[in-house]
């Protein structure tokens, strides 16, 4: 019965340091797991903030009934394209400096540690969600 099944995403990021010769080195990287509600929860809080910039849209919810009746390769499809979105969300959240510094972005993708390894609030060199 696939009611009660959820997917979870694996959100891998890393930070790259720049170096004088204008390459890049991998400062750190880590990996986060996230059900849709994290996404979710994460961004409710930030619409309640009274942000400058308009916020990323969020994919939606999975369809009840699809979920619920919804065929195999369907539900594959729709993951699938949740995924890249949700992808494109994390990417476009952490572009914009006034999001990636908010305490819930901070919290959510796990930034505490690699802010201590860089003075300026740089976004991750590359973010992979599976």
């Amino acid at each position: 019965n696939g009611v009660f099944k959820h997917t979870e995403y694996l959100i891998s990021l890393r930070l790259e340091r720049p170096e004088t010769d204008g390459q890049s080195v991998p400062a750190a990287s880590w990996a986060i797991r996230r059900r849709y509600s994290d996404f979710h929860t994460c961004h409710t809080k930030l619409k309640a903030m009274k942000l400058t910039e308009p916020l990323p849209e969020l994919p939606p919810k999975e369809p009840l009934l699809q979920r619920a009746f919804g065929k195999t390769d369907a539900r594959r499809a729709w993951v699938d394209a949740r995924r890249r979105a949700l992808q494109a969300y994390v990417e476009d959240l952490l572009k914009r400096s006034e999001l990636q510094s908010l305490s819930c972005v901070q919290s959510f993708l796990a930034l505490g540690p690699a802010r201590v390894l860089q003075s300026a609030p740089e976004p991750p060199a590359s973010i992979r969600v599976k």
